[in-house]
C-alpha cells in the first residue's frame, strides 16, 4: 500500500514539475517574441521616417527598390552628383538602397551649418559609426569639452605666434628650399607634402626657434604627428578610455613617443638658451673689460 502511495505521489510530482517547465519555457518564449516584435517594429518605424524625410527632399527617381547602388566606377558616380546638382540644386537625395540614403551638398553655408549641429559626431556609417562612437550615447564626444580645448589652444598659439606672423627667417627659407629641391631631384613633386612641410617648418620654428631646424628627429616627429593627427578624432570619440580596442593602445604608443620626441626639443631648445645667455654674457663682460682697460691706458 505505501508503495502505491509513492509511486502516486511521484508521479503527481513529475506531472507538476513539467507543467511548472512548459509554463517557464512558454512564458521565455513569449518574452522573446515581444522583444524581437519590439525591435522590428522599431526598425520599420526608423525606416518609414527616414522615407518621409527624404522625400521633402529633392532628387532623382529610383527606377527600382534597390535605388542606385549600382553605378558602376567612380568616375560615373561622380558624373552622377555633378549632373544632379546642376539639375536639383545645391542640395539633393539619392538612394543608394532601400535603407541607404546619400544627400548631397555643394552649398559652404548649409555645410557649415550641418557640421555646427552635428557637434563633431562625424558622419560614418555601419561598422565605422559603431567602432568610433559604440552603441550608446555614453560614447558620443563632448561637443562643448572639445570646442573649449580648442578654444584655450587657439589662445595660447596665438600669443606665441601673433608676435612672429610677419617675420620669417633666412634660415627657415633655405630649409624649405632644400626639401624642394630633395624633392625635384627625385623626379616627383607633391604639392600637398611641400605645404605640408613649409607649415610644419614654420610652426616648429615658431615655437622652438632654430634650434628646431637642426633637430636630427624633426622629419621623424613630423611624420608621427600626422599619424597621430590622423586618427586623433576618432579616438577622442570615445568619452570613456577604450581600453579593449588594440588600436587605441597602438595609438597611445604613438603618442608616448610624440611626448618624449617634444619632451627632447624642448631639452635642446634650453641647453641652447642657457649656452646662447652665457655667450652673451661672457661678450658683454668682455666688452666691459676691453672699454675699462682702455680708459686706463688713455688716462
Amino acid at each position: 500500500m505505501n508503495s502505491i502511495l509513492k509511486l502516486v505521489n511521484d508521479f503527481i510530482s513529475s506531472e507538476s514539475t513539467r507543467e511548472y517547465a512548459k509554463k517557464e519555457f512558454n512564458a521565455i518564449l513569449w518574452v522573446a517574441l515581444i522583444t524581437i516584435t519590439s525591435v522590428l517594429l522599431d526598425k520599420v518605424f526608423k525606416l518609414f521616417r527616414l522615407w518621409s524625410k527624404a522625400s521633402k527632399i529633392p532628387g532623382p527617381p529610383c527606377n527600382s527598390f534597390f535605388g542606385h547602388g549600382n553605378l558602376g566606377s567612380r568616375e560615373n558616380f561622380i558624373d552622377l552628383l555633378w549632373e544632379s546638382h546642376d539639375k536639383y540644386g545645391s542640395v539633393f537625395k539619392l538612394w543608394l538602397g532601400p535603407t541607404q540614403l546619400l544627400v548631397s551638398m555643394k552649398d559652404p553655408t548649409l555645410i557649415k551649418d550641418m557640421l555646427l549641429k552635428a557637434g563633431d559626431k562625424l558622419p560614418c556609417i555601419g561598422k565605422a559609426f559603431r567602432l568610433a562612437f559604440g552603441r550608446s550615447s555614453l560614447f558620443f564626444c563632448s561637443y562643448d569639452q572639445a570646442q573649449k580645448g580648442r578654444e584655450s589652444l587657439a589662445m595660447e598659439l596665438d600669443d606665441k605666434l601673433l608676435g612672429k606672423a610677419n617675420v620669417i627667417s633666412k634660415n627657415v627659407v633655405n630649409c624649405i628650399m632644400e626639401g624642394v629641391d630633395a624633392s625635384m631631384s627625385i623626379g616627383s613633386v607633391d604639392c600637398k607634402l611641400i605645404s605640408q612641410h613649409m607649415a610644419f617648418t614654420i610652426l616648429g620654428t615658431s615655437l622652438f626657434g632654430d634650434t628646431f631646424l637642426a633637430w636630427s628627429k624633426a622629419t621623424f616627429y613630423e611624420e608621427l604627428l600626422m599619424m597621430i593627427a590622423k586618427d586623433a578624432s576618432f579616438w577622442a570619440s570615445y568619452r570613456f578610455t577604450p581600453f579593449w580596442k588594440r588600436g587605441f593602445w597602438r595609438y597611445q604608443s604613438l603618442c608616448t613617443d610624440l611626448k618624449c620626441l617634444t619632451l627632447d626639443i624642448v631639452q635642446q631648445c634650453g641647453k641652447n638658451h642657457k649656452l646662447s645667455c652665457h655667450m652673451d654674457r661672457n661678450y658683454h663682460i668682455g666688452t666691459a673689460n676691453d672699454k675699462f682697460f682702455s680708459q686706463e691706458l688713455w688716462w
